[in-house]
């Protein structure tokens, strides 16, 4: 193709006409317009490309390939053999009719470029067709042969531009264009043709190629080839018999490996960040996201950590060259950061599938390639807890089939790593941890909100977390002492320069953290006993169970020694819930124009802070005096209870008030209160029952005597409902004081049993609820299930049944004033009873929330057809499919049948009465 302009000018072209020639094929923007062409998806911009591709390469027919002399020589030389297919067979005669045959000798008789050329239009033509057998005739006999003579005996792409002179661009060119072919195959319609072409590809030994793979375009890598793996189509036994593989992830994964060893330093790096960057740019189903975790892992392993040649490390653990107070933010290995956060998602993504092993071996994956690549110190702390935290807890805690082995990286161990490294950056991970809380406590907020109180503590959870998983003798924990007593002990003459309310979170993730250490530890124990009558400790992390009993005893001496100062500060904080404040003050404009999200305080920002400093300090109280009774039994646990005793009556006998402001002042108290009565109501105990009695006689002196917890109840439920009634509240802060009333509930009814548990008896005829009290809560219950949110209902279902046991309980007169069970009036309240439960649960990634029908609860009435009497007939029609909904519904039929047929009810005998799911 040439061009030849011509000046402006009557003059001949002999003698003023400069002719300059251009040539279209020299010009590389060209050939990239033409390969954007092929792979294009619309149907006539392809076909437009490849008539312009042969009529500049003269080729009037690509399926003509080879002369007949040739194939007659490969018939010849090459006999078909016996052990060959049909298909196969059938596969050659087609070809032949194609005029495609096989050469005898490729090495001494390699096809020249047009022929290259010619054999690429032919391939690609036949991917144009929907039929298997012209594609599975063609590509056979000709990618193979395509693919090494271009690489092995000269490049086709050299013969079309000078550009591409150079043989490493022109291997790289080389395969611009054998990616079109293969794109092609992993998009076509037809799925036998794409397990053709993903079989061919995954099949070509790489390993022959040498360098030459490393010039596979990336952007094919991540983008068709993962698509196509994408593709159930490849994985047709994958998950049968809890087999989570298939040939197509054993040979991506061969591939990945190959091509990630010949990428060297920065540059693996970067493609491995971008490999598991994919899972951010499109979506994946079970077997895709599984063959990306297996590819990850196998890159991550071609890259590798160390090279043969380890870091150079401070004798802090650190990489050469950074100081200890540039750990957080200057890092020199930026790209292992996003590579951890990029792994980080591809866990996520792991989590929306049901199948726990799924989820266990995408998670090891992951795993198994972090660790082959980073360094857990040459990370910032914070991506480090974010990663850690990402992993499933059944996986990572105590008994989980990956705790030890993130335990080892988190400790720093890695491939060929010395001893002394080893030990450099352990003590690194550990000084960070152990410095963690006064840097997180260090910056002080004049106004924070509820957004700012919940970062706040999952950035504690987090690094709790972390912290018993680096943690392996107990005079590690010697600086975390330290740092809770000096600060504890001085917490009520805190200046501004530190964060009070950072301290108290803290406080709590780490008994938090140390609570789920013990429960874990336990019940892994327990599992091994069940499996071993002796031994029972080996294979159980039996470093975690020694260290949940060592945290015990280390942690419980030094809160004690600052729960006083703890109950001061909440004393002083929990000020603002009876000051008085009723006074209306204009909202900030975040909560006066923000639409839809969680419902927020209509408050001022001080007052919020405020309130939210007084919530929480309550919080501590709860948790570090219901923590330490577990294992102390010591005076100074006395004035933390009769403090929260004294804020529950503060609490259920303060006025009502009329203003917006006042109303959401003691809503927070409600919040609070929630908290406190978890507390209270957990280690029930004779010293709690007589504090009990104490402010009961303060606040009812001339009232009769009544059963204990009867004025505790009524009084709860009166001043509640009468904040409810005023009517000041916004509905969604309305929702928001239902639910605080409900667990309070819950946690009052479920007194006597916490009490019997831990060996309170009453004296005899001196029960702890009335009847006539009991019967107000259940219908006060049954009249509000109807309406109740999906936040609430299964609460409100747990009080239920509580209250109806309790009613079983009130015919021996042990729980409950003397009563017959459920009447007559209970039984037409039931009657009239309709429940719709309606289950939220996030699509994806929190984008959005489906309502689900999950089922429908009606009782009926009617009479047995076996005598007189009445009965009580349960139907659950669960329409939606939808599995955790018709677990739902079989657990509201479980509490019924649990409960209800003990007090005189019969079923009946049709098919009505049982679960239709």
């Amino acid at each position: 193709m040439s061009f030849f302009p011509c000046t402006e000018g009557g003059v001949s072209a002999d003698a003023s006409c400069g002719v300059e020639e251009f040539d279209v094929k020299a010009e590389r923007e060209f050939w990239d317009e033409i390969k954007r062409g092929l792979v294009d998806e619309e149907g006539l911009m392809r076909k437009q490309s490849i008539h312009i591709l042969k009529a500049v390469l003269h080729i009037t027919g690509g399926s003509q390939c080879y002369s007949v002399v040739q194939e007659k020589n490969s018939q010849e030389k090459h006999p078909i053999s016996h052990g060959i297919t049909k298909r196969e067979i059938w596969a050659n005669k087609e070809a032949q009719s194609l005029g495609v045959g096989k050469l005898c000798n490729p090495v001494n008789s390699p096809l020249n470029s047009q022929q290259q050329w010619e054999a690429f239009v032919l391939l690609y033509e036949m991917l144009e067709e929907y039929g298997t057998h012209l594609v599975e005739a063609a590509w056979n006999h000709q990618i193979s042969l395509l693919l090494q003579f271009s690489l092995l005996h000269g490049s086709f792409v050299s013969s079309i531009s000078e550009a591409y002179q150079n043989p490493i661009e022109a291997v790289g060119e080389t395969f611009n264009w054998l990616t079109i072919l293969w794109q092609r195959g992993f998009h076509h319609n037809n799925p036998q043709v794409r397990c053709l072409i993903m079989q061919s590809f995954l099949g070509i030994e790489w390993a022959k190629y040498g360098d030459f793979t490393s010039s596979v375009p990336e952007c094919f890598v991540l983008g068709p080839f993962i698509e196509g793996l994408n593709d159930p189509v490849h994985h047709k036994d994958f998950g049968v018999k809890g087999i989570y593989t298939s040939w197509a992830m054993q040979g991506a994964v061969k591939f990945l490996h190959h091509y990630a060893t010949n990428l060297n330093g920065r540059k693996g790096i970067d493609f491995l960040v971008s490999l598991a960057s994919v899972a951010k740019h499109q979506s994946f189903g079970r077997v895709g996201l599984m063959s990306l975790a297996e590819c990850i892992a196998s890159a991550a392993c071609g890259v590798g950590l160390y090279e043969g040649n380890e870091p150079e490390r401070t004798k802090d653990g650190l990489p050469n060259g950074v100081q200890m107070e540039s750990f957080p933010e200057h890092f020199p290995h930026n790209g292992k950061t996003c590579l951890l956060d990029a792994l980080r998602f591809v866990v996520e993504s792991s989590k929306q599938h049901f199948n726990p092993n799924y989820r266990l071996r995408v998670c090891e994956k992951v795993l198994e390639a972090a660790t082959s690549v980073v360094y857990a110190s040459d990370v910032p702390l914070e991506n480090l807890l974010h990663f850690v935290d990402a992993l499933p807890r059944e996986f990572t805690d105590c008994g989980g089939s990956l705790r030890e082995r993130t335990q080892v990286w988190v400790w720093g161990y890695g491939k060929e790593c010395s001893s002394s490294s080893f030990y450099n950056v352990k003590s690194s991970i550990l000084k960070t941890l152990q410095d963690f809380p006064e840097s997180f406590t260090s910056s002080h907020f004049v106004t924070f909100d509820d957004e700012d109180l919940n970062a706040w503590e999952s950035a504690a959870n987090r690094w709790a977390r972390v912290l018993f998983l680096a943690i392996k003798e107990d005079h590690q924990l010697i600086p975390i002492f330290t740092f809770f007593q000096s600060f504890g002990v001085n917490i009520c003459r805190e200046t501004t320069e530190r964060s009070t309310v950072k301290f108290l979170i803290l406080t709590m993730s780490l008994l938090v953290e140390i609570n789920l250490l013990q429960r874990k530890a336990a019940e892994s124990v327990i599992r091994m006993r069940l499996k071993s009558e002796t031994g029972f400790l080996e294979g159980v992390d039996g470093l975690c169970y020694a260290e949940a009993s060592v945290f015990d005893q280390k942690f419980s001496e030094p809160f004690l020694l600052i729960l006083d100062n703890l109950v001061s500060l909440a004393n002083i904080s929990s000020a603002v819930f009876w000051s008085g404040v009723g006074k209306e003050t204009t909202l900030p404009i975040s909560v006066r124009g923000k639409l839809g999200g969680p419902s927020q305080r209509r408050l001022s920002s001080l007052t919020t802070t405020a309130v939210l400093q007084a919530i929480t300090s309550m919080r501590a109280v709860s948790s570090v005096s219901s923590w330490c009774a577990q294992f102390k039994s010591d005076v100074r646990l006395t004035r933390g209870w009769a403090f929260m005793w004294e804020f529950f009556w503060k609490t259920v006998t303060s006025p009502t008030c009329d203003s917006e402001t006042g109303a959401e002042i003691l809503l927070a108290a409600y919040e609070a209160l929630a908290q406190v009565l978890r507390a209270l109501v957990s280690l029930f105990s004779p010293l709690a029952l007589d504090l009990l009695r104490q402010n009961q006689k303060l606040l009812a002196s001339a009232v009769e005597a009544k059963p204990c917890l009867d004025l505790l109840v009524l009084s709860f439920l009166q001043n509640i409902n009468n904040l409810l009634a005023v009517g000041v509240l916004a509905r969604t802060r309305r929702a928001v004081l239902l639910n605080w009333k409900w667990l309070c509930l819950e946690s009052l009814l479920s007194i006597p049993y916490n009490a019997l548990q831990n060996g309170l008896q009453l004296e005899a005829g001196s029960p702890f609820f009335s009847d006539s009290v009991i019967r107000d809560i259940f219908y006060d219950l049954v009249e509000s299930l109807e309406n109740a949110g999906e936040g609430t209902v299964l609460v409100m279902l747990r009080s239920v049944r509580l209250v109806l046991r309790l009613f079983d309980s009130g015919k021996s007169g042990t729980l409950v004033s003397s009563c017959n069970g459920v009447d007559a009036q209970v039984h037409s309240c039931l009657l009239g009873f309709d429940l719709h439960v309606f289950l939220a649960y996030d699509a994806k990634y929190q984008n959005g929330y489906v309502a689900t029908n999950a089922g429908r609860l009606m009782f009926c009435s009617g009479k047995n057809l076996k005598g007189n009497g009445n009965y009580l007939r349960l139907s659950i029609q669960c329409k939606c499919g939808d599995r955790i909904a018709c677990t739902l519904c079989k657990r509201v039929l479980d509490v019924i049948f649990d409960q209800y047929l003990t007090n005189g009810f019969s079923t009946c005998n049709d098919n009505n009465s049982r679960t239709k799911c």
